[in-house]
């Protein structure tokens, strides 16, 4: 009987000290994205641009060596400017990738492409360890829209209601003081005379 509840307690022991021994080598590289599925990147046919994308090394404990590729360019609309291999150090952001997009000018307006970018780590090889690389995905996605809606020309921007009162307000007040100031002076110099 003892002898079970001793082998059961050492298992458990041998498991919990696994799963510290993993938790310390997690890392959460990641990298963000200024468009997603609710907020295309919106071009023209004929136009191109340059998105910037930002790795990021949060958590864990090494810097990382991680090196870009885009999986799946929509038919060549996409590549990435410089090198593909990028050095995140440890507690970074904000590392930047940028990737070229350009529409051919017979691309069709309403469509939708879809360029996905994949990101692995490479392994250093070193020690002879087994090293899990890790891997992650990015996805961007580009409306052909037509040049009004473009991203280059801007959207109409929306006037918010309250600031226009607010500064409607702030020019009544201002113009009301100047009034008063004038009036005042006028008054003092006549009182004056």
């Amino acid at each position: 009987m003892k002898t079970i509840k001793y082998n059961i307690k050492m298992k458990l022991f041998l498991f919990g000290m696994i799963i510290l021994l993993m938790i310390s080598s997690i890392s959460a590289a990641g990298v963000a994205t200024p468009y997603w599925e609710e907020n295309p990147l919106k071009l023209a046919p004929g136009e191109s641009t340059t998105v910037t994308l930002s790795l990021q090394n949060m958590v864990g404990n090494e810097d990382m060596l991680i090196e870009a590729e885009i999986s799946d360019d929509a038919g060549g609309l996409s590549t990435i400017i410089g090198s593909s291999e990028y050095s995140v150090p440890l507690g970074s952001e904000g590392i930047p990738v940028k990737i070229k997009v350009e529409i051919p000018k017979n691309a069709k307006i309403g469509d939708v492409h879809i360029i996905s970018l994949s990101f692995q780590q490479i392994s250093s090889g070193e020690g002879g360890m087994l090293h899990v690389a890790g891997a992650f995905t990015s996805k961007i996605p580009v409306e052909i829209v037509g040049s009004a809606e473009s991203e280059l020309y801007g959207k109409p921007s929306e006037i918010n209601p309250f600031l226009l009162l607010i500064l409607l307000v702030i020019f009544i007040i201002s113009t009301l003081i100047v009034v008063w100031k004038i009036r005042k002076n006028k008054k003092s110099k006549t009182k004056s005379r």
